[in-house]
């Protein structure tokens, strides 16, 4: 006779059981699917899909081709790391259409506000403390004035930026001093790192990083100072 009671005790309990397991399953596969990267739900925390290199041609450091020599990719890193705002905002695609969005809305006076603005913000990012994160950082923080800079390869580049895309060009980034670098997620000094430029059809810097317009090759961080330099 008690034998029904508890039956029907168990039958409610498998049913709430069942009834909270779904709804949780299902969050469960949301989450996971927003952490995993290129997933259907999102792409990761940083939304960034797996992007591949296909490269178009290489050569030796000491043959750099004219295109990459007089191109819009080392023109950049020149005025960045010579504090040449106008230029690095001439050369920069969506600074360019944000200070065209200023001068359509307020004319000359907003073109020259939305300059002003850019500019101010370059100085700043230059002037504050350069840490690397997943979603990238900002160029400023990366071409550093003293850091040597050597182009090492051009490929086709990413096929999802806002532009198509002529070309990236690679470029190994070396810093000689420790007070004039690049610091890793954990705040120590990095001697080395390769980045990216993707260059528009337009012969302009492209945002290929949530921060930052470079992309940076993070399986090409060098932390290895020897005893002769990193004053």
């Amino acid at each position: 006779m008690a034998s029904k009671p508890i039956n029907k005790v168990l039958r409610r309990f498998f049913a709430a059981l069942c009834l909270g397991a779904i709804p949780g399953a299902f969050v469960g596969i949301l989450i996971k699917g927003y952490m995993d990267e290129g997933s259907f739900w999102g792409g990761g925390l940083t939304n960034l899909p797996p992007r591949e290199r296909t490269v178009i041609k290489r050569m030796a450091p000491e043959d750099v081709p004219i295109e990459v020599v007089e191109g819009p990719a080392l023109r950049y890193i020149e005025a960045v790391q010579a504090s040449d705002w106008d230029t690095v905002i001439t050369m920069t695609q969506w600074m360019q259409e944000r200070i065209a969005l200023a001068a359509e809305e307020s004319g000359e006076s907003g073109e020259k506000a939305a300059q002003a603005d850019l500019a101010k913000s370059l100085k700043a990012e230059q002037n504050a403390l350069a840490q690397l994160q997943l979603q990238g950082v900002e160029d400023t923080g990366v071409l550093k004035p003293s850091a040597e800079v050597k182009y090492l390869t051009s490929d086709a580049g990413l096929q999802d930026l806002a532009r198509p895309v002529q070309r990236r060009d690679w470029f190994r980034i070396t810093y000689p001093l420790k007070s004039q670098t690049l610091l890793d997620d954990k705040g120590l000094p990095l001697r080395a790192v390769t980045v990216g430029i993707n260059i528009s059809v337009d012969g302009k810097v492209l945002k290929s990083s949530v921060i930052g317009n470079m992309e940076i090759d993070m399986e090409t961080l060098s932390a290895d100072w020897d005893k002769t330099t990193g004053v």
